[in-house]
């Protein structure tokens, strides 16, 4: 039989399914001498799909070469080197061997199709692997100084849009980004100080259970916190600027809690800043930290009245951000209020401690502070049920009541004033012992 015979007959063989007998008609085609080189490319051809059928990579792709040698422009071979190729794990080699065909003849669907998939597994696969590398690289930049800026900025990103937070922990990410936050110029210590805060956000899922944080977040929480023991004011007073300020704020809001003394101390300058975005900061930073405390319910430690929170609350109400203001006032003397499982060591007088931080806002002549003593007094009025108790301790309140709702006035903090002194009145008219006699 002539090369040409075998080749016909392997294909007949080929069509039934019966691969390994084709595979020898092929190869006694290829044993006779002075074959054409276009006929013995073809019987190579044919073979290299019969080795694709039985699952033999390494002697399809071999017989494909061969073939090529030969007819280098061989669509179906470059095809079937390329599906060998791909088997082998040898993808780029694959992929351009069917680019090849798929560019020289668009109507190649087979090729078309494999080369648009491997071009997309490949950039994914690559994108895989950048991403894996990427923290390791992005800390690295963190110890040149003339990359420091941007390595944040992309740290930043890694975490909020890749989710890399996870994976720069692991890397020490929280210990070096505070290093840089101590020594950096102002641009780059935001900047820094804007990826702790990154790494240290996240609103509870209702996955992790009520108040629980992803445990990366948890981690970071903890480990940022235990870094910044003994740094913290330096670290206030290298942050002059607002914005640093801010992020540093918001830091605090996340990791630190009501018995951290440091803490409050510079919370409390934020809300002496004449910056009313800084004030802010602190704010919802205080007002974090009482709700952390609060979602841990019994399993919290007993809030107490301490010196620091007291010049904290006293600062707050300096503020002109009442709503803010009230929440977070509301939120404090709530905790305090709380007396279930609270040793008795641990009990608060509330009412004494409200009128103490109150009074002087209560008795001011600035309508503002008027306006926010008397705010404060309805969140105190709110949690502490017995109103005749507080309003038996002092004249102030009911003073700063009558003076709010008899005086005239139309501005915002006096009519703000008035409407906090009338509900005021009503939680103490709501309490039926206010007006017993004694």
């Amino acid at each position: 039989m002539s090369p040409l015979e075998r080749k016909e007959a392997g294909n007949q063989l080929f069509k039934e399914g019966k691969w390994e007998e084709a595979l020898e008609q092929y190869t006694y085609g290829l044993e006779i001498e002075n074959i054409p080189p276009d006929q013995k490319g073809l019987l190579l051809s044919n073979r290299a799909q019969c080795f694709l059928k039985l699952s033999d990579w390494q002697r399809s792709l071999e017989d494909a070469n061969a073939c090529l040698a030969l007819l280098p422009e061989h669509a179906k071979s470059l095809v079937r080197r390329g599906t060998a190729l791909e088997q082998l794990g040898r993808r780029d080699e694959a992929l351009r061997d069917f680019a090849q065909v798929a560019r020289s003849d668009p109507g190649n669907v087979l090729a078309v199709q494999h080369a648009r998939r491997l071009r997309e597994e490949i950039s994914m696969q690559k994108s895989q692997r950048d991403d894996q590398s990427l923290p390791s690289r992005l800390l690295q930049r963190l110890d040149r100084e003339d990359e420091a800026l941007d390595a944040c900025h992309e740290i930043r990103r890694a975490i909020l849009e890749r989710h890399q937070g996870l994976a720069l922990l692991k890397l020490d990410a929280v210990p070096k980004l505070l290093a840089l936050a101590l020594k950096a110029s102002q641009e780059t210590r935001q900047a820094a100080l804007q990826c702790l805060c990154s790494m240290t956000s996240a609103i509870p899922s209702e996955e992790d259970g009520p108040g629980k944080l992803p445990p990366a977040v948890e981690k970071a929480r903890q480990q940022l916190r235990q870094q910044m023991a003994g740094k913290l004011l330096e670290l206030r007073r290298l942050c002059q600027d607002a914005g640093s300020m801010i992020q540093l704020a918001h830091l605090l809001g996340h990791c630190h809690e009501l018995e951290d003394e440091d803490a409050l101390e510079v919370l409390r300058i934020a809300l002496d800043s004449p910056e009313e975005s800084v004030q802010r900061a602190a704010l919802v930073a205080l007002h974090g930290i009482c709700d952390a405390r609060r979602l841990l319910g019994s399993k919290g430690a007993a809030v107490v009245p301490t010196g620091c929170l007291q010049k904290c609350m006293e600062s707050a109400l300096h503020s002109p951000l009442q709503d803010l203001l009230q929440g977070l006032l509301a939120e404090v003397f709530a905790l305090l209020a709380d007396d279930e499982d609270r040793p008795e060591h641990l009990k608060v007088d509330l009412a004494h401690f409200g009128l103490l931080v109150l009074e002087p806002f209560l008795q001011s002549e600035d309508q503002m502070l008027q306006s926010n003593g008397l705010a404060g007094l309805t969140s105190l009025l709110a949690a502490k049920s017995k109103a005749a108790q507080l309003l038996q301790q002092s004249q102030a309140p009911l003073t700063a009541m009558l003076r709010a709702l008899s005086s005239p006035g139309t501005d915002a903090w006096h009519c703000k004033a008035q409407n906090h002194a009338a509900e005021c009145l009503l939680l103490a008219v709501s309490d039926a012992s206010t007006f017993d006699p004694a």
